[in-house]
C-alpha cells in the first residue's frame, strides 16, 4: 500500500520536472509558494 506522502512526493517531482514547459503552471506554482506562509500560519492557529 502506498502512502499519501509518497504519492505527493512523486507528484511534486513530476510537476517540477515539467514546470519549465508550462507557463500557466509556473504562475500557479508561484501563487502557491506565495500563499504557503499564510496557509501554514492559519493551520498553526487552528491547533
Amino acid at each position: 500500500m502506498y502512502s499519501v506522502n509518497l504519492a505527493c512526493a512523486v507528484g511534486e517531482k513530476l510537476f517540477l520536472e515539467r514546470l519549465p514547459a508550462m507557463p500557466n503552471a509556473q504562475k500557479v506554482a508561484a501563487d502557491r509558494e506565495a500563499a504557503m506562509p499564510a496557509f501554514m500560519a492559519m493551520n498553526a492557529a487552528k491547533k
